[in-house]
Formats: C-alpha cells, sequence, structure tokens
C-alpha cells in the first residue's frame, strides 16, 4: 500500500511546508532538502531548458543510491550537487519524533531458554528491544540511546546498524518512555505484552519468593505472553 502524492501544487502548497513545520530529524531532511529543490525547479518549468535539466539530474545524483548505471552511460560527466553536511545533536530529538520512529522500526522480541535448568529462573528469560537500520543512521541510533539515557549495543554489520537493549534497568528506562509516549500502531500492543513479561522478570530477579510468586504459574506465564506477541505479528 502506498500513499502518493505528485501534484505541484499539493507538494509545494502542502507536503513542503508540512514538513517545514515538522522537520524530519533523520538523514532524509538532507534529501528532503534537495527534493525541495529539484521539485521548485519542475514546477517552474527549468526542467525543460539543458542548464535546468542538468541541475535536477545533479540533484538525484546526490540523494538515495546516487545514480542508476543506466542515467552514468548517458551522462558520464554527470557531477553529484553538493549535499549539506548532516548535523543533529540530542537537543534536537522531539519525544513525539521518536515515539513515531520507534513505532516503525523497532522490534521486541521475548524468549525462555529451553537448557540448564539448574540455573535460576531469571537467567533463563530473553526480553530485548532492537532497531535495524541502514549504517547511514549509525549517528541517529547514537544519538537515540543517548536521550533515552541507557546503555546500549550497537553491532555494525555490512551495511546495518543494530541498537540492542536488553538488560532490566535499561529496559525500564525504556519502559518509563514509552508510557509517556505511547507507540501508534499494533506496535503498542506488543509493548504492553513485552512489558508485563520484563515486570514478571523483575520480580523473580529480586530473587524474592512474594514477588516472584508461584514458580509454575508463572512460568506458564512467560509462554503464554510470548504465543500473544507471536499471535499479533501474525495478525498484523
Amino acid at each position: 500500500m502506498y500513499y502518493r502524492v505528485t501534484k505541484y501544487n499539493d507538494l509545494i502548497d502542502i507536503i513542503i511546508p508540512h514538513f517545514y513545520s515538522y522537520p524530519l530529524l533523520s538523514l532524509k531532511t538532507i534529501i528532503f532538502s534537495n527534493w525541495v529543490k529539484a521539485v521548485e525547479l519542475l514546477a517552474s518549468g527549468q526542467h525543460k531548458s539543458k542548464n535546468g535539466f542538468l541541475e535536477i539530474l545533479s540533484i538525484y545524483a546526490a540523494i538515495g543510491r546516487g545514480p542508476s548505471n543506466k542515467i552514468k552511460s548517458y551522462f558520464p560527466d554527470l557531477v553529484p550537487a553538493k549535499v549539506p553536511e548532516y548535523n543533529l545533536a540530542v537537543a534536537d530529538l522531539n519525544p513525539w519524533w521518536l515515539s513515531g520512529y520507534l513505532t516503525i522500526y523497532c522490534h521486541f522480541e521475548l524468549a525462555v531458554y529451553a537448557g540448564q535448568w539448574y540455573l535460576d529462573v531469571y537467567n533463563k528469560l530473553r526480553h530485548s528491544f532492537s532497531i535495524s537500520r541502514d549504517i547511514s543512521e549509525l549517528k541517529l541510533i547514537n544519538l537515540i540511546g543517548e536521550y533515552l539515557g541507557v546503555k546500549i549495543y550497537i553491532r555494525t554489520e555490512n551495511k546495518r546498524v543494530d541498537l540492542y537493549i536488553s538488560s532490566l534497568p535499561d529496559c525500564q528506562v525504556l519502559i518509563k518512555f514509552l508510557d509517556l509516549y505511547p507507540l501508534q500502531s499494533s506496535k503498542q500492543q506488543e509493548y504492553l505484552i513485552w512489558r508485563k513479561f520484563i515486570y514478571i522478570a523483575i520480580a523473580f530477579n529480586s530473587k524474592n519468593p512474594k514477588l516472584a510468586g508461584n514458580l509454575d504459574e508463572n512460568i506458564s506465564i512467560f509462554f503464554d505472553l510470548i504465543k500473544k506477541l507471536d499471535r499479533i505479528r501474525e495478525e498484523n
């Protein structure tokens, strides 16, 4: 399913002003600034001149993955437009923007480790929160970890960067944030299940029998929560 706007009037009167009022905060803000230039050139008819066409082509070459091999074959001397420097600080992050970003890209994972039952119960539980993005988002991912105030494990592999949170203290910090700024899709349902799992895990980790409750009942609850999480993903 796609939402696509192509009419110049709609782009210039609605779409562009919207993103000026509510700025993009990822690397897409650089792409947007170049895209606006191209739209304005097209809307004014400058693409009909050779210079205007080549300027639009240079903007195209500067964003995304760059020019295709076919375009390079037709325009071997094509020089990509100068891309503005991407600057972003923790203070620039808006909590509701971050909630929307997490809604799209985050992943909640739950599991109960089956082996080595001689270990205490908590050590059998697996609970994690992660984001996997293109390596170009590395700076933003680092800032998100700093903004949330959690110790994160960032793994860069090939062209991807992964933010990974799994410790109970950091999961609790994340819960405080997501309780204030809820996710806006079925991810909220996933989060509430994950959150319940975390709270029961906290009880087990406390080693307090009164908090931990009945072992068999809670192990059953853990597996039930995992099934619910899987069911929500299948339905959505």
